[in-house]
């Protein structure tokens, strides 16, 4: 009799256990790939893969972010993959994987880049995006990548979007910045004149967005450091955010 309660007390610890494990905890599953599995260094279609893990590896699974998996090798090798691509490689179950916890919430912010072309050429930019309600709150540093026409420039945009399919979309917005530029600049001066000065802009953009983490396109924007036409300037970009 007493052997009996013992085994039904042991059955249920064990099934209360195995409920934290799955709901609370960030407990590490371990599996062998029957398939070839390739990582990304990130939790997105917008980073790059990292290693490709054959067939007969095995892993370690302790972490997920919406339907991304970190996993872990024997070597000690990270990355991450969908929850589908490690089921279809023989790992954890996809059906078994969205019961682990997140371990972090789905990101609110995006770091982003661009490559621009203006008067003074070409040159490269970053920056950090917040949504904020229906807007987008973003500041952005960029600069030209010539020597000779020195272009270099930090400013805030608030923009608002509209999307035009599932995965394609189109933003506008307003902002303001501060430019500086040498001599052999003429983005919102006359050639032969350095300056730095405050201005103002207006931009569209169109792109993809094939995740909430990840979006690229192609950006239009005008600025006038005051009333007269010729201290404006155009600005052509392409540019890309990941989720933080």
């Amino acid at each position: 009799m007493q052997s009996l309660r013992f085994k039904e007390l042991r059955i249920t610890a064990q099934g209360l256990i195995t409920i934290y494990c799955l709901f609370f905890s960030s407990v590490v599953f371990s599996q062998q790939l029957t398939a070839t599995l390739v990582l990304r260094i990130g939790p997105s279609v917008g980073f790059p893969y990292s290693i490709e893990l054959p067939s007969g590896s095995e892993i370690t699974i302790a972490q997920r972010r919406d339907n991304w998996l970190m996993v872990k090798d024997a070597r000690g090798e990270t990355g991450w993959a969908l929850m589908s691509d490690i089921d279809a490689a023989g790992g954890l179950p996809e059906r078994q994987a969205w019961r682990l916890t997140e371990l972090k919430e789905p990101s609110n912010s995006l770091l982003s880049a661009q490559w621009f072309a203006n008067e003074s050429g070409q040159g490269w930019g970053g920056g950090w995006i917040y949504p904020w309600r229906d807007y987008r709150l973003s500041a952005e540093y960029e600069q030209s990548k010539s020597y000779a026409a020195q272009w270099q420039s930090l400013s805030a945009w608030l923009t608002a979007g509209k999307q035009l399919s599932s995965k394609t979309f189109f933003r506008y917005g307003l902002g303001v910045g501060y430019g500086q530029e040498n001599e052999e600049s003429f983005v919102l001066s006359e050639e032969g004149e350095a300056r730095s000065a405050g201005y103002w802009g207006s931009e569209i953009s169109v792109g993809i967005m094939p995740n909430q983490e990840f979006e690229t396109g192609i950006r239009f924007r005008y600025l006038l450091a005051d009333l007269q036409a010729t201290d404006s300037s155009y600005h052509l970009s392409w540019y890309w955010s990941l989720g933080i």
